[in-house]
């Protein structure tokens, strides 16, 4: 068992590695402990990195990335599939079950009072081991998109964190008790509240567009995109960020050389909090932590080909609390962005919009959270 001083509390944060957007909800939480419990210990550990075979996670890796860029009607229809499945059946503790043992070791050699998970397979585990009396520390499942599918809901959570209270209202029609749920939003790093304090609005009358290809290049409809934004290029500065996807830059050169006023072509930008807060518009696939990223700063989303699942039910609430814009046709983006971009006080709405719902310090609410909770259950690990 590893030592640690007497008294010393400890949080582990499960993530996953399914895109970038969980592991940065779990590094933005990592963040608020240390704003506001800095004599906690928290422990990062990528869940199927860690604990799953390596066949397995590169395998269902693979297939999530190639479902959303090449079949994402293929991924709708799985999404909705999975949403079926019982959370307290068989089947779903089978789901839950790949590194479930690996979870179990490692937990035996290094208590912790409270577990944070922030994908929903890491929380069956969770609570499979708690139902089972193998483990007593506190599980916390924060939820990352702006809704709640099925597979979230575990009995042995002991608290749920969701994005909004419509969230928490389809949560409690799952049958969670509602004093189980808290909407405190999903968490993102402070670089998005520092980056919001520091923006500073242009002056050249010029529109300022970010496109956000995602760390993978997984944005649809990419070649639609530059082609509307290449008309309207000479009164509009344009940065795409690429990620990871190294052909997705060289793509977008050729797409671009004949613009009249060059863009930006980004790979993987490490304070994309400043480039998104020097933006008018993001353009960007609408996961959650993107757009709870885009909302901390005030930024009106356009997102272009949503995907089914869990990315629309985002879009929704884009659209419902009017911060952002979901399109789904070529010719439906040409006159949208047109119409954006020609007219700032429709941006100046949608800004106001994304304001009202951000929750930019949910990361330190979530901290308070975790502390509580804590504080309630067992004393300190020794």
């Amino acid at each position: 068992m590893d030592s640690q001083p007497a008294g010393t509390r400890r949080l582990l944060l499960l993530t996953a590695p399914y895109g970038d957007g969980h592991t940065r909800a779990a590094e933005a939480i990592e963040e608020g402990m240390e704003c506001v419990a800095p004599g906690w210990e928290c422990v990062l550990v990528d869940y199927f990195r860690e604990f799953v075979p390596n066949v397995v996670t590169t395998l269902s890796r693979k297939a999530y990335l190639d479902s959303i860029r090449l079949a994402p009607a293929s991924y709708g229809l799985f999404y909705r599939a999975i949403g079926k499945v019982k959370p307290d059946s068989w089947m779903r503790k089978m789901m839950d079950s790949p590194g479930r043992r690996g979870l179990s070791h490692y937990l035996a050699e290094r208590p912790f009072d409270v577990i944070a998970s922030l994908y929903p397979i890491p929380s069956g585990a969770v609570a499979y081991l708690k139902d089972h009396g193998t483990i007593s520390a506190q599980l916390v499942t924060v939820v990352t998109d702006y809704t709640c599918h099925p597979e979230w809901i575990h009995a042995g959570t002991d608290a749920y964190v969701v994005g909004s209270e419509s969230v928490a209202d389809l949560m409690v029609a799952y049958g969670v008790e509602r004093a189980r749920i808290c909407p405190l939003g999903i968490p993102v790093r402070a670089a998005f509240a520092r980056a919001a304090r520091e923006a500073r609005p242009g002056t050249d009358g010029r529109r300022r567009v970010l496109v956000m290809a995602g760390a993978h290049g997984a944005l649809g409809g990419i070649g639609d995109v530059a082609d509307a934004l290449g008309r309207l290029s000479a009164q509009t500065d344009v940065t795409f960020v690429c990620g990871r996807a190294e052909a997705l830059v060289d793509k977008l050169e050729l797409l671009t050389r004949a613009w009249p006023s060059k863009p930006r072509i980004l790979g993987y930008v490490h304070d994309v909090a400043r480039e998104m807060a020097a933006a008018d518009l993001v353009i960007s696939k609408a996961g959650g932590i993107t757009v709870s990223e885009a909302l901390a700063l005030g930024r009106p989303l356009l997102i272009y080909k949503p995907i089914p699942g869990q990315e629309q039910r985002n879009c929704d609430f884009l659209q419902e609390h009017g911060a952002g814009v979901a399109i789904r046709t070529a010719g439906d983006l040409n006159r949208v962005l047109r119409d954006l971009l020609t007219h700032p006080r429709e941006l100046s709405k949608m800004s106001e919009a994304a304001g009202r719902i951000a929750k930019p310090d949910a990361a330190r609410d979530i901290a308070l959270l975790v502390v509580r909770m804590a504080a309630a259950s067992a004393p300190a690990r020794s």
